[in-house]
């Protein structure tokens, strides 16, 4: 049911709609026609100035990679942390805690924790408790 048309279809309202509908798709065909006969312009003129390679570039471009995330180990808090490292693009992420909280955190972070994390299992299921407000994290 069309949501701006309340009560039963008859017989007027779907011609009405049907209508709607066909005004939407001449319209729809009519751009694409036009924009196909812009691009159709574009790879000439494109052609014409030696720019064909330039501009099949911008038609398609190469596709970016992303990079791997940083190999992560599930920790067990024993006290309450808070502590920042590289993510995979190289911004500085915060990686905290509250105590007995399970979550996972980069390798690279295990040193810096020290002994306020234990690893624990991979198959340790999550336990995410967030640090409270005014909590001491170093």
């Amino acid at each position: 049911m069309n949501p701006m048309q309340v009560g039963a279809l008859t017989g007027v309202s779907l011609k009405n709609r049907f209508n709607g509908w066909r005004q939407l798709d001449v319209a729809a065909r009519s751009a694409q026609a036009h924009a196909d006969a812009v691009y159709a312009a574009l790879e000439r003129d494109a052609h014409d100035a030696g720019l064909a390679h330039e501009l099949d570039q911008l038609r398609r471009p190469p596709l970016v990679p992303i990079p791997p995330e940083p190999p992560t180990v599930r920790v067990k808090a024993r006290r309450a942390f808070r502590v920042f490292a590289k993510n995979r693009y190289n911004e500085h992420e915060e990686y905290s805690a509250a105590a007995d909280a399970v979550v996972d955190v980069p390798k690279s972070c295990l040193r810096q924790l020290g002994d306020r994390v234990e690893p624990v299992p991979a198959a340790t299921p999550l336990r995410l408790i967030p640090v409270p407000l005014g909590t001491p994290t170093d």
